[in-house]
């Protein structure tokens, strides 16, 4: 066989593979960014990937206060069966989730475009090195209380979104220590003591902070873990992915902040504090690198989908 007919062979399985990857949507692309995915849809989408790639397993991690399963995607070349498996072969394990609150979905769209690219499309090397452990709705009870009257603030999608508190009425983002949720436990139990991730990352929107940026983000807050992973995380990852997403996507960001009062903006800009009841802090203080991610509420959703994506990618 002639170079060039292994060229054209080359290119035509990449246009295939492309073609193949796109006739799979989330519901945000199918919706023309209208909607938003409900549980039956994210696990829908889960199981398509799974037919269609071998390198994807699907576990569960927690089961929701109202009976929900929470489904974790393990991508892998090829997954591991198990965390032992796992560190064997001395790959770094990277845990990603969003939908914590489920009012702010644009991260679980984003999660699910970016697992059908990696699986079927142009983002494969992503998982030749190491072992993404993906959860695209850690919140499916405040998923399923979808409405148009949620988040009026926040531009988009159109046909409402799910709430903030999980069945039992609680944050599961301030329940990192007290352990009241069957979600949260969940977590904290099968896949920080077990996988023991060396990344946690954490999918959310603002409540409004007023700037251009359709992105911003955080490192953790409590500077009593490792001081080196401390530093390295807020002055080396996250300016470097900073500059990476403003010179190459063109996506403007900044450090996540809201304005103490909001009628009077000298009175300073804060953030999220110290406490590990945050789960960033939480997996900060397990000395293991941590990014909060926070999409801008005023941009509109199929902006905050992309970011969230580009973002998501780049870390």
């Amino acid at each position: 066989m002639t170079k060039k007919m292994l060229f054209l062979l080359s290119i035509f399985w990449l246009s295939a593979t492309l073609s193949f990857a796109q006739k799979l949507q989330t519901v945000a692309e199918k919706s023309g960014y209208t909607a938003t995915s409900r549980f039956a849809d994210v696990v829908a989408f889960l199981h398509e990937l799974q037919k269609r790639s071998s390198e994807i397993r699907l576990t569960t991690i927690a089961t929701s206060a109202e009976g929900r399963p929470v489904f974790m995607a393990i991508l892998g070349t090829p997954p591991p069966e198990n965390p032992v498996q796992a560190r064997a072969w001395e790959k770094p394990v990277v845990y990603a989730e969003a939908n914590i609150h489920a009012g702010e979905v644009e991260g679980k769209e984003a999660m699910l475009a970016l697992m059908r690219d990696i699986l079927l499309g142009k983002e494969h090397a992503l998982i030749e090195n190491q072992i993404l452990l993906l959860v695209p709705n850690f919140n499916p009870d405040g998923n399923e209380k979808i409405s148009k009257t949620h988040r009026t603030n926040q531009v988009g999608p159109a046909q409402g979104v799910g709430v903030r508190s999980n069945g039992q009425g609680l944050d599961l983002n301030r329940d990192f220590v007290k352990l009241e949720t069957p979600e949260v436990t969940g977590l904290v139990q099968n896949v920080f003591c077990q996988w023991d991730p060396m990344l946690f990352v954490d999918m959310h929107t603002t409540n409004g902070s007023d700037h251009h940026e359709p992105l911003t983000w955080a490192g953790p807050h409590n500077p009593n873990m490792n001081p080196k992973i401390y530093r390295y995380v807020r002055q080396v990852m996250l300016p470097d992915i900073q500059k990476t997403l403003r010179e190459k996507d063109k996506i403007p960001s900044v450090p996540y902040g809201y304005f103490k009062d909001r009628t009077n903006p000298n009175a300073g800009w804060v953030t999220f504090d110290h406490r590990a009841r945050y789960g960033t802090n939480y997996a900060g203080l397990r000395n293991r690198f941590t990014i909060l991610d926070e999409n801008y509420a005023y941009a509109d959703y199929k902006t905050r989908v992309h970011v969230a994506y580009e973002f998501l990618r780049e870390i």
